[in-house]
């Protein structure tokens, strides 16, 4: 996303670096801590960085969640992000929510090796259109609907 010059600073203090925060963990919906207790999980998995069944139980406070979940994002920068540029982090992020034009598609081996080009208009599917293209599953599909209801 660093190549990406939409989404990093242009000049500045902070010039290069992306424009939104960012941080990394891991969630391990089936683990709980008892299932780790007595192991070295801690040292593959920091505690800090790391969300347990524990962790995700209902009777863990809002709070208290959202303060652990927050504490994985260490590099901070005070910018809003636009909604265009939301949309570029999640076409990085996401490549099979991307929607391309058709005449610009290339499946050709030189297509495959290079490194994707960045349009300046990125189309992906919003959360919606996602979910219902993620349950249709593998394989060809006939889509029915009416004009600009999104088929596409």
């Amino acid at each position: 996303m660093k190549a990406d010059p939409a989404l990093v600073h242009a000049s500045g203090p902070f010039a290069g670096r992306l424009l939104f925060p960012y941080g990394w963990g891991v969630v391990l919906a089936s683990m709980r801590q008892a299932d780790v207790a007595g192991s070295d999980f801690d040292e593959l998995f920091p505690p800090a960085r790391t969300l347990l069944r524990d962790d995700l139980d209902d009777t863990v406070p809002t709070a208290t969640f959202q303060h652990r979940l927050w504490g994985m994002f260490t590099v901070s920068y005070p910018h809003t992000l636009s909604l265009p540029q939301r949309d570029r982090i999640r076409w990085h992020l996401f490549p099979e929510i991307r929607l391309q034009p058709q005449a610009t598609l290339d499946f050709g081996p030189a297509a495959a090796a290079a490194a994707p080009a960045l349009p300046d208009l990125l189309q992906v599917m919003d959360l919606q259109q996602e979910q219902v293209a993620r349950t249709l599953g593998e394989g060809h599909r006939v889509i029915h609907g009416a004009a600009g209801s999104g088929k596409t």
